[in-house]
């Protein structure tokens, strides 16, 4: 009987007292019914299926056609449910035995591998710490890239909060009139950095904050844990001073009190003696890169200086839900034309032009991408290096194996099942490297932390996550399998016997090394583009050290003082006071000079005016020139030995009352006068009002980074700028003395209560400005060094192995009359052919990615000669080295040993 799909003819045996097309109609729907029933189970039961129904055929002759019908219908269904269920159960018991088969296999090949592992330790060893190296490096910057790039802000909706025009600060004025113009926001808010200070119980503290809009906290979607947030009568002239506390400090001053809401706090700052607290925001919250430990609301008073001319807010804002950040943009640069061309301009003409919205992430991590990716890009090449090194290592392995796979092949296994039981070797070597790496990565992370770039943000939320674990695991098994992949097919080659090299001549015994030699020089390519990127980066760090920083770093002693707004409200109070410490810390055994300045040296703080060089107002739709300027005392220049190119220094007379006095930087010299002499001449603001008259001309010097050009700036009396409250002490000592300590006694005799902070030396302040490009440099410089030494070994090892399968051969040349020298020269060449092929395509690899260091690059071409030189030198001599002791291995064999062998 026919067991195909197809049932076959449908028997013709009609009853006379029946309808002939009753049982027609019958036979076809068994024919379509028997087509329903799964393909295997037609193929494994057709023949008895065909039976059972021509069975039930003859049985049912008899009947009536109108009982025959349903019966038969009856059968076919209840048959078809059946035969499904018992298939599918079928088809389940299979696959479980399959699956078992397979396990069972795996842990079986896996049993093999490890015995095999305990028979040579050595190898194990060295493939696991390489393939460890390897993986560490990349699971520790891909969870900094994971944390800081790719990881969303924590914030609901992160994607939609955007910041708008991040290089640019606003005043008070500009912050309100965007809010009113601009439709593309849920909610803005501006938010800026604050200092304050614990008063009444105890040593008074200093505090760091942030005064934020009445719509922060709806930009950033994250409402306080307790009580409320701040309403936009808060920030009216005169309303009742209030504060939001950090989670961390609400903890550690109040003790996580849940009754702390409508409690005073005494902190002074920002015009206010003490603040009630309103609310308290959950955990973790950190909107900005500073730390905050208290929030306070921004004060809106028009026709104050701090409304119209202090530039220091940042601006957030929360997209609407249909609103790109591109049509953010076109509406911004609309606005802010629209705004400058009025009568009373509130932004530059060029605004328009240069503003930007980006959101908030870009914003945060836009830095430090391109350099966290350069990072991951060098440790994906110390990965391959490992790798190609463990391919190495494997091929080496593979040719004593020979023998172990012919026999394997010889009682009955498959090619197949011979590379899935390599491959499985290959994957529990990758594992067990990647498991080592990843305990290594995770006990490092605090190390590779404190060498990040100092303006990396999100640094607290680095961690070894699932996403990291699944990575690492991932590229521990592919690097496995990848490294392993071509040992493995070599090994199984079915047109090369066990026995076939060893039969055959030198020459053709050779060719089997130059799978070797080209994992050599594909090794040593990838470690010389790494090895010249790190030698770019530290000769660009060693140009930036002998930049000439304008002034004299060396003893002088820094710190910080801010005398409290209670205790000397007023301009005239904090003048006495500043003078009275500059007095008691000159008197000091070992002072040489004290000065006081508001920003330091080389710090990122600025003030920006805009002014008019000619003493007329500006004209309302032109660009007044903009400078920078510093409030210092006389002693300044003096303490931080800052040459005098022309006129005077500041002097007691430049006080409150006298003449306006001010110096100016060569920059702003040649700028405002670039063909006479500066001192005498007026410096307006930019209403034409008088500001100073310069009195003098200071060498240019870094005002905030040794990479940074120079900019004009201005330097005026403190006696002028009193309204500012904290200004940083700066000591000049004789020869190598230490007067902090008694500097800040001087200081505490004046007022006890004045908060010290940030001690530091100008020599810190100096090394701290370098801090980015130097971890940059450090880290890079790390994994090329890392990568050289990879590749040193790969070298050794690959002509180590080289010579041990060659020893017959130099036996026979050392026989037939060869020198020992001679033997050297000829292992040196061999081996030096592929280091020297690696070098090649490595400096021109190099050359072409160049390129991508241009940002982290000071003063250095991107293809120096002298770096690729150097470098070029160095491999030479490594791999020299590291092809000279397996060649004198070789010339020590005893010739008489190698032909009997």
């Amino acid at each position: 009987m026919s067991t195909s799909l197809d049932p076959g003819p449908v028997p013709r045996r009609y009853p006379p007292t029946a309808s002939g097309w009753i049982f027609r109609a019958t036979g076809q729907a068994h024919r379509l019914a028997l087509r329903l029933y799964p393909g295997r189970l037609r193929q494994r039961y057709g023949a008895e299926m065909l039976q059972v129904l021509q069975h039930r055929w003859d049985k049912e002759q008899g009947a009536h056609p109108r009982s025959y019908l349903p019966r038969v219908w009856w059968y076919l269904v209840k048959d078809l449910a059946g035969s499904i269920r018992s298939d599918r159960r079928e088809i389940g018991r299979e696959r479980r035995r399959s699956l078992n088969e397979l396990i069972a296999s795996v842990f079986q090949d896996m049993r093999y591998a490890t015995r095999g592992f305990l028979k040579s330790p050595g190898f194990v060893l060295v493939a696991v710490l390489t393939v460890a190296l390897g993986v560490g490096a990349n699971v520790a910057i891909r969870s900094v890239v994971n944390a800081v790039v790719l990881r969303p802000l924590p914030f609901p909706d992160s994607a939609r909060i955007a910041r708008l025009w991040p290089s640019h600060f606003f005043s008070a004025r500009q912050v309100i009139a965007l809010q009113q113009e601009t439709d593309s926001y849920e909610a803005i808010a501006a938010g800026a950095p604050g200092t304050f200070t614990t008063i009444g119980d105890g040593a008074p503290e200093q505090l760091g904050g942030s005064i934020v809009g009445a719509g922060h906290f709806d930009v950033l979607g994250v409402p306080p844990a307790l009580g409320r947030a701040f309403h936009p009568d808060d920030s009216a002239p005169g309303a009742s001073p209030v504060t939001i506390l950090n989670h961390g400090y609400w903890v550690r001053r109040f003790g996580a009190d849940p009754d702390v809401i409508g409690r005073s706090l005494a902190v002074e700052g920002e015009g206010a003696l003490s603040r009630t607290v309103v609310g308290v925001m959950p955990p973790a919250y950190e909107p900005f890169p500073w730390h905050s430990e208290i929030f306070v609301p921004m004060i809106v008073e028009p026709g104050t200086h701090d409304y119209d001319d202090m530039h220091r807010f940042w601006l957030l804002g929360r997209l609407r839900p249909d609103v790109a950040v591109a049509n953010a943009q076109a509406e911004l640069q609309g606005v802010t034309a629209r705004l400058a061309a009025g009568e009373t301009p509130v932004f530059n003409r060029d605004a328009a032009e240069i503003a930007q919205v980006v959101t908030y992430h870009e914003s945060r991590v836009g830095g430090v991408r391109g350099t966290l990716w350069i990072l991951l890009a060098a440790v994906g090449a110390v990965l391959l290096v490992a790798c190609t090194n463990v391919a190495n290592l494997l091929l080496a392995r593979s040719g004593v194996r020979q023998q172990e796979v012919a026999v394997r092949a010889a009682i009955g296994a498959s090619r197949w099942r011979i590379i899935r039981q390599l491959l499985t070797e290959n994957a529990v070597l990758g594992v067990t490297g990647g498991l080592v790496g990843l305990a290594a990565a995770q006990g490092s992370m605090s190390f590779l932390l404190g060498l990040l770039p100092a303006n990396t943000p999100r640094t607290d939320e680095v961690s070894i996550d699932a996403i990291v674990l699944t990575f690492a695991l991932g590229i521990s098994l592919v690097a496995g399998l990848v490294f392993g992949l071509v040992p493995a097919f070599r090994v199984t080659r079915a047109d090369r016997p066990a026995l076939r090299e060893r039969g055959r001549g030198i020459t053709a015994g050779r060719s089997r090394f130059r799978l070797n030699n080209g994992l050599v020089a594909a090794e040593v390519a990838i470690s010389v583009i790494l090895v010249v990127a790190a030698g770019l980066l530290v000769k660009s760090l060693w140009m930036l050290q002998q930049v000439d920083p304008g002034f004299n770093v060396g003893g002088v002693t820094t710190m910080r003082i801010a005398p409290p707004t209670g205790a000397y409200p007023k301009e005239e109070q904090r003048r006495l006071y500043y003078r009275q410490v500059e007095e008691r810390v000159a008197a000091l055994p070992g002072v040489v000079s004290v000065g006081l300045v508001n920003v330091l040296p080389l710090t990122r703080g600025v003030m920006g005016v805009a002014i008019s060089p000619d003493g007329q107002p500006v004209p309302p739709g032109t660009e007044p020139e903009r400078v920078s300027y510093r409030a210092v005392t006389p002693g300044y220049v003096d303490t931080f030995q800052i040459p005098l190119l022309e006129g005077r220094d500041l002097g007691p007379e430049d006080r409150m009352g006298g003449a306006p006095a001010g110096l100016i930087n060569r920059a702003l010299a040649r700028r405002l006068w670039p063909h006479g002499s500066a001192v005498g001449k007026q410096v307006s603001w930019s209403t034409g009002e008088p500001w100073f008259t310069v009195v003098g001309v200071l060498g240019d010097f870094h005002q905030t980074a040794l990479s940074a050009e120079t900019r004009p700036e201005a330097y005026v009396p403190y006696d002028q700028e009193s309204w500012l409250r904290t200004m940083h002490l700066a000591v000049r000592s004789a020869g190598e003395v230490d007067v902090a300590a008694s500097v800040r006694e001087a200081i505490w005799s004046v007022d006890p209560n004045v908060v010290v902070a940030d001690e530091t030396t100008m020599e810190q302040v100096l090394e701290r400005s370098m801090a980015t490009p130097r971890s940059t440099t450090l880290l890079f410089s790390g994994f090329a060094l890392l990568a050289l030494a990879l590749g040193a070994i790969g070298v050794f090892g690959v002509m180590t192995y080289i010579v041990s399968q060659r020893t017959h051969e130099i036996g026979v040349r050392l026989a037939l009359g060869a020198t020992r020298s001679d033997v050297v020269l000829s292992t040196l060449r061999s081996g030096m052919a592929p280091a020297l092929a690696g070098l090649v395509i490595g400096g021109v690899g190099s050359m072409a990615t160049g390129g991508l260091l241009s940002s982290l690059l000071f003063e250095v071409a991107q293809t120096d000669p002298g770096v690729l030189a150097g470098v070029m030198a160095l491999f030479l001599a490594v791999t020299m080295l590291a092809n000279l002791l397996p060649a004198l291995r070789a010339a020590k064999v005893d010739p008489v040993l190698a032909l009997r062998q």
